[in-house]
């Protein structure tokens, strides 16, 4: 039991450690290396809980949508007209999008895009 707990431990730290960079640096400028050597584990740490360093981007990226979701929430609590909460969601979501379009890029469009459910429901169960 207490392994499985240190693995979730491992997978938790390897998240937001990603998710930190993700805030400093460009998606392409992440490597294997340099983020196991920040966290103190070695390249084989990363592969035994993610497929590649790209499966551990698209959860970490995850975060990115949380200030998004909490934004289209408020959106939808107020007793405005459909369209008009339709075109304010349509412009926060370009506002977040825009604003870091490697990491929306790769949730939703790139190569990984088809990892996005599982990488949500990893990222939450995290």
């Amino acid at each position: 039991m207490a392994r499985y707990s240190k693995g979730i431990e491992t997978k938790r730290k390897l998240i937001l450690l990603t998710y930190h960079k993700l805030l400093e640096q460009n998606v392409s400028s992440i490597t294997v290396r340099n983020l196991v050597a920040e966290a103190g584990y070695s390249p084989s740490a990363l592969y035994r809980y993610f497929g590649s360093l790209d499966d551990l981007i698209v959860v970490a990226s995850v975060r990115f949508l949380e200030e998004y979701i909490r934004g289209y929430a408020a959106l939808l609590d107020r007793n405005d007209d459909f369209m008009k909460i339709y075109r304010d969601g349509w412009q926060l979501f370009n506002y977040h999008a825009f604003s870091r379009p490697d990491v929306f890029y790769g949730l939703f469009w790139g190569e990984y895009n088809g990892k996005f459910a599982n990488a949500m429901e990893e990222y939450y169960q995290v």
